[in-house]
């Protein structure tokens, strides 16, 4: 167990590693809402397990008939505080995935938190265990799948979905992905798309009741999706995705693209136009 909080501990608190002290839940939320260049309406999806929170821009109710909605998923946020400790709140502490959203011009677009993100640590079935071991947990992977849903039908001219994940975030897009059948395109960042691989990396134990990307690589491999890596991550190097592609077997809807500087948490803004110009497609709809 212990060797499980200490890979958990790299992803969800590696946005930390220069703080001395951890930001209130207030505080968190200021610096997200104010890395956003326009005002963001703050929504609350219920779902059969959780109270999930989502932010939507201004422009997100005139979508134009048959439109993409673009679902931005958030990572796994400050799951930990030390080596041994979980975080009481796993909102993260840094807005990447919320000012990328606030960057993308076209709409739709939404920001959706992971359970117990923004929410407060009183909300419904918020244990520890839904940001550390089981933070994709079945239950977890289905109430995120239905807060897309809920979004879906925010925006009536919406048909399908883009779904673009940070790290956790990207783990719960793919796996989202793999139980809808409206999915247009599949992005990710620095995510740990093969879980197994991920913990043999770091020589670790697995996330216990977590469900894996790879287990679903024969719906995957049929999604058009490109997945980001930084060329210094040391937490999810390139290894642990090309593990994930070459599980998907020969696919020509998948695509792999390393931005040489980026690091797991620094180094995506830059890209920030790329990220949002990327149109997943499958090679074979291109002839």
């Amino acid at each position: 167990m212990r060797a499980v909080k200490s890979i958990a501990l790299s992803i969800g608190t590696a946005m930390l590693a220069a703080c001395t002290a951890v930001p209130d839940l207030d505080t968190r939320r200021a610096a997200a809402l104010a890395s956003a260049p326009g005002a963001l309406t703050e929504i609350m999806i219920p779902t059969r397990s959780f109270d999930l929170a989502a932010f939507l821009p201004s422009g997100f109710a005139q979508a134009e008939t048959e439109s993409v909605l673009t679902v931005y998923i958030e990572g796994d946020g400050l799951a930990w505080i030390t080596r041994s400790r979980p975080s009481d709140d796993p909102t993260p502490a840094t807005p990447l995935v919320m000012s990328l959203m606030s960057s993308d011009g076209r709409m739709p677009a939404a920001y959706l938190a992971r359970p117990c993100q923004y929410v407060g640590a009183g909300s419904r079935n918020c244990e520890a265990t839904y940001w550390t071991n089981r933070r994709f947990a079945p239950e977890v992977v289905s109430s995120m799948n239905e807060a897309v849903s809920a979004l879906k039908a925010r925006s009536p001219g919406t048909r399908t979905i883009r779904l673009i994940g940070f790290s956790g975030g990207g783990v719960i897009a793919a796996l989202i992905a793999a139980r809808r059948q409206d999915v247009a395109g599949l992005v990710t960042i620095a995510a740990p798309m093969d879980i197994n691989a991920f913990t043999r990396h770091h020589g670790v134990s697995g996330l216990s009741g977590s469900l894996d990307p790879v287990a679903d690589r024969a719906i995957l491999s049929g999604i058009p999706q490109i997945h980001f890596v930084g060329g210094q991550d040391t937490v999810v190097p390139q290894s642990i995705v090309d593990s994930y592609l070459g599980s998907l077997g020969a696919t020509l809807c998948a695509r792999l693209i390393v931005v040489p500087d980026a690091s797991h948490v620094s180094g995506w803004q830059a890209i920030g136009a790329t990220i949002h110009g990327a149109a997943p497609r499958c090679e074979a709809e291109a002839a």
